[in-house]
């Protein structure tokens, strides 16, 4: 069990500058070191720069995985593939044409959306009674505006009243065009304020009209449906061309993304060396284990020198855990991963969170559902495996508690066919309920302080580690106190306080009594299995009596059940969860974790 991040060690590599690209391409097939991004510390080494032609390749990559992602959600392609052989030099400039023939097609489609609005409004004229576009030329001194509005016929009534106004309308259209004197702009306007309309000048609408070269509106309509047939005809054929081909070619396509990939990954790794003239300084962190190699690997290049010390507190930090506990790094990913050379509590976490959470839910029934839940996860939604595994766990606890409880979605029997044995009652021995989950919190809580004593022993801060263990020290003293022992207690009691003060100051003392409320916080766990044991039990007695009422009873009564007790599998997934997470970061963490490490990213990993 990994109770700290993997040791770390900060590298430091002097390289002739004409090893630049031979240095990049060994690094990142070893895929072991954390570059550190140059910052001038060195007062003779300048900052390098990418390699040549890293824009190009930059754009290349850009340029397909967009039209990669455009045509995965288009033609519904599957993102999974199977790395080929592929020569990127030749093999993108054939993909390139491809490309652009999709971009050609979606300019099309955007074109089409315009011939649509064109053929929209045209139709709109012609609906009331506009049959050519000359029809208004005479008018001068006059603003004629063309608009629609689901309030049409409102509005006609209402602007007719105007004095000088005059509107075009038809009873089964929402088109209309008005006429009215320049020099009453402002009013009209103040008028139109008043309704939801989209009003264009007339004459600026008829100009979008001029390619059809006509002033006819059938004639108009009949040209653009022409043009939009034949948009859409080659719009289609580029469609299956490309889609086509991107479906065939999917493995080659998708291996040519990771080695455009690749290439500008290298090609910019540049800006985080430093450079003089003749040399070249890489620096990063690489973990203690894979040092041997790193340096056996660098060896193999001439003019290389390279220098090892031990990883600071700014190093990155790589979380190394079995499969049985890895998964539970995704529940440091809500809060921050801890500092190098502080506790990595995963492997704690992998026992203490299922642990509560089925403390918490505490139901067979429930317990299955929970499993049911995260294999449906697992199946059917891609990169949830950390997430279902957690659940899985979280779910058999849970039905281990049920066994303990005896309860199965509520009742002490499994559809009343099998009876369970209760080995402890918790809706009738609250009193002792209760107790256990200050018991719970009070071991939760001094493994924090154990956790926090380790870290500051493991790094020479005995002053702190002796304050940690003084938090531990007072518990005891009102546990003696508590069992008559009051001399004692009251002699150790007086200790601790002083020995935090001398660790922690000020800050120290003030935080005692909030160690009561730590642990009453704990008695969540008592409340939230609780009501969800409530809830079950109302549901399965209202259930119950529905189905002894007759036919339509027992139909009600099973839509009962299914429906009430969907709902508390639902609030018993996440409100255990919510809790137990809760109690872990704000009660567990603060007593000893130090967030905000930087992630482990070695240079040529995904």
């Amino acid at each position: 069990m990994n109770l700290y991040p993997a040791k770390m060690k900060k590298v430091e590599i002097f390289t002739n500058k004409k090893n630049k690209r031979k240095i990049i391409d060994l690094l990142y097939s070893l895929k072991m070191l954390h570059l550190k991004k140059y910052n001038k510390e060195i007062d003779f080494v300048d900052l390098s720069s990418p390699l040549n032609s890293a824009e190009t390749s930059a754009s290349k990559y850009l340029k397909l995985t967009s039209a990669i992602n455009l045509i995965l959600k288009k033609a519904k392609i599957n993102d999974d593939y199977q790395t080929v052989p592929v020569n990127a030099g030749n093999y993108y400039s054939l993909v390139e044409k491809e490309i652009d023939n999709i971009k050609i097609m979606e300019k099309l489609g955007e074109k089409l959306i315009d011939l649509d609005t064109t053929i929209i409004k045209a139709t709109g004229l012609k609906k009331i009674g506009v049959n050519r576009t000359d029809l208004f030329s005479d008018f001068k001194n006059y603003n004629i505006f063309f608009a629609n509005s689901s309030q049409a016929k409102d509005i006609g009534q209402e602007i007719q009243k105007i004095k000088n106004v005059v509107v075009y309308s038809s009873s089964n259209s929402d088109n209309f065009i008005f006429v009215y004197p320049s020099k009453m702009q402002k009013e009209i306007s103040n008028f139109l304020t008043a309704y939801t309309s989209k009003e264009m000048n007339l004459l600026s609408l008829i100009e979008s009209f001029d390619d059809a070269k006509t002033n006819n509106i059938d004639n108009i309509i009949a040209h653009y449906n022409r043009e939009k047939l034949e948009l859409e005809k080659k719009r289609v054929e580029l469609k299956k061309e490309g889609f086509d081909f991107f479906t065939k070619n999917k493995n080659k396509i998708f291996s040519l993304r990771d080695l455009l990939k690749e290439e500008v990954c290298k090609k910019q790794s540049g800006i985080y060396f430093g450079e003089t003239r003749n040399t070249i300084y890489i620096s990063g962190w690489v973990p203690e284990e894979n040092i041997k190699l790193l340096e056996a690997k660098i060896s193999t290049l001439k003019d290389v020198y390279i220098e090892l010390t031990v990883a600071k507190e700014n190093a990155p930090v790589f979380l190394k855990h079995n499969e049985s506990v890895k998964d539970y790094d995704f529940l440091l990913s809500f809060y921050e991963l801890p500092k190098t050379n502080t506790i990595d509590p995963t492997a704690i976490m992998a026992f203490t969170f299922p642990l509560l959470f089925g403390l918490m839910l505490g139901d067979i029934g429930y317990g299955f559902m929970v499993l049911l839940i995260s294999l449906f996860i697992k199946k059917r939604m891609k990169g949830t495996g950390a997430i279902s595994k957690i659940l899985t766990m979280c779910g058999t606890s849970s039905i281990l508690f049920g066994i303990i409880f005896g309860e199965f979605f509520g009742a002490e029997s499994i559809f009343g066919l099998i009876h369970l044995h209760v080995f402890f009652h918790r809706i009738h021995e609250i009193n002792t309920l209760m107790m256990i989950c200050i018991g719970v919190g009070v071991l939760h809580l001094n493994l924090g302080f154990f956790l926090s004593a380790l870290k500051h022993y493991k790094n020479e801060h005995y002053l702190h580690f002796v304050g940690s263990l003084a938090w531990i020290m007072l518990q005891a003293s009102i546990a003696l106190i508590f069992l008559n022992y009051t001399y004692t207690g009251l002699i150790l009691a007086l200790s601790s306080v002083v020995l935090i003060y001398k660790a922690d100051g000020i800050s120290g003392l003030i935080e005692i009594p909030g160690l009561l409320g730590n642990i009453l916080s704990y008695m969540r766990i008592m409340a939230v299995g609780l009501a969800s044991a409530y809830l079950a039990i109302l549901v399965n007695e209202q259930a119950l009596t529905l189905i002894s009422s007759g036919t339509i009873g027992i139909i009600a009564g099973i839509l009962l059940l299914v429906a009430g007790h969907t709902f508390n599998t639902i609030l018993g997934l996440i409100s255990p969860f919510i809790h137990t997470l809760r109690l872990h970061y704000v009660e567990f963490f603060t007593k000893f974790y130090e967030g905000g490490g930087e992630k482990y990213n070695p240079f040529g990993k995904e």
